[in-house]
């Protein structure tokens, strides 16, 4: 190959190397350029979606305080509609199948009492119920909760529920509440003594109907890159559901029981995780595996899992179109680098081929001959 390189014409000899060292040089630089516009591309992304999820966080947050404030304001209202202050009256009376502490509001025993109970609720659709603390133990003493048709008057509220940790402690407690697949928002209130016994409790439930509608209303306009987005999401417990989606662009109310294993896999480590960034694999529409870019975060006051993420190419496309337009470029810049050096080598050398005439002349014996325009005094070899 060298020997055969050797004997080709100089100008051929230079135009090959030279066209060898252009197609490097372009190489290493839309390598390199494409590197870095690439990590600048990523960590742009990156900045964008943690500013982003940050800012959808305190929305969130402030859905919560609006929530929260509505619970207070119903909690009130119920109260006023009662005919007195609560107090804890003397003795034990029947409650469903138990005897509890007597639990009065004025002069009217709550134990059992639905009447103010329906009469709130028809007033304004939510529920609110009684609860009495008896032996360590929290019981519905007034309800409107019903099972099998049946009235849950008397019965306990199993240890570790939240609400029955907030009494027991003679807290209050606001937070979220799932029954059968719909949103509540329970406001619970401690009833004390004079002396700071804690003896029961208030609850007025409200639904979250409008305000569901309004955050996935909210959150379904937000977009990540081209065709990503934003969902909430919560864990179940569950091992068959895992997590639930509280607003998603396709899948609210809806778990992961059906999804097939690598999309099921995917969704609950990147819910399941730590706040911060998230890559991971997912099939898109036509089933190829994609890498995804994302970020995660936690509103601590609902215990939700917000998660905003698209495609990885997508955040690259900037990128992508810069390295095409360097390749496009390198290529068309080696080639009239080639081409001009090839002319140039051309033309330069040209004179050598009437020296080589001469010298043909001189080796048949011809002592005549002369190389034309030939300067003596000039530095140009040929």
């Amino acid at each position: 190959m060298l020997d055969l390189y050797r004997r080709l014409p100089i100008a051929r000899q230079i135009i090959i190397v030279a066209a060898s060292l252009l197609l490097l040089i372009f190489t290493a630089m839309t390598v390199m350029a494409t590197s870095m516009a690439s990590r600048s591309a990523v960590a742009l992304a990156e900045s964008d979606l943690k500013e982003q999820m940050s800012i959808l966080q305190d929305t969130l947050d402030s859905v919560f305080d609006s929530v929260l404030a509505r619970g207070e304001r119903q909690m009130n209202f119920f109260r006023r509609q009662l005919p007195g202050d609560f107090n804890l009256g003397s003795g034990m009376v029947r409650t469903g199948n138990v005897d509890l502490p007597v639990i009065r509001a004025g002069g009217e025993v709550l134990n059992a009492n639905r009447k103010m109970l329906l009469a709130f609720q028809e007033l304004t659709g939510e529920d609110a119920a009684v609860l009495a603390v008896h032996e360590g133990k929290l019981y519905r003493a007034a309800t409107l909760l019903k099972k099998d048709g049946v009235y849950q008057d008397g019965t306990e509220i199993n240890a570790g529920d939240p609400v029955a940790d907030a009494i027991l402690q003679g807290k209050d407690y606001g937070g979220l509440a799932i029954r059968n697949g719909t949103y509540y928002f329970s406001t619970v209130k401690a009833l004390k003594t004079a002396e700071g016994k804690v003896y029961g409790g208030i609850s007025v439930r409200i639904k979250l109907d409008s305000e569901l509608r309004d955050v996935r209303a909210l959150f379904g306009k937000v977009k990540v890159a081209d065709t990503g987005y934003v969902y909430i999401a919560r864990q179940t417990k569950d091992d068959k559901t895992l997590v639930e989606f509280v607003a998603h662009p396709t899948l609210a109310g809806k778990t992961l029981e059906g999804m097939d294993g690598e999309t099921r896999d995917s969704i609950a480590k990147a819910v399941a995780g730590p706040d911060g960034l998230l890559s991971y694999e997912m099939k898109d529409a036509n089933g190829k595996m994609r890498k995804k870019l994302g970020v995660a975060g936690t509103s601590e006051r609902w215990g939700w899992r917000l998660v905003g993420a698209s495609w990885e190419d997508e955040f690259l496309a900037e990128s992508m179109k810069l390295r095409n337009f360097l390749v496009i470029s390198s290529i068309v810049a080696a080639l009239l680098s080639c081409a001009v050096i090839f002319f140039l080598v051309n033309v330069r050398l040209k004179p050598l081929s009437e020296f080589m005439v001469q010298m043909d002349r001189l080796g048949a014996g011809d002592l005549t001959i002369s190389v034309r325009d030939a300067d003596g005094n000039s530095g140009n070899e040929v």
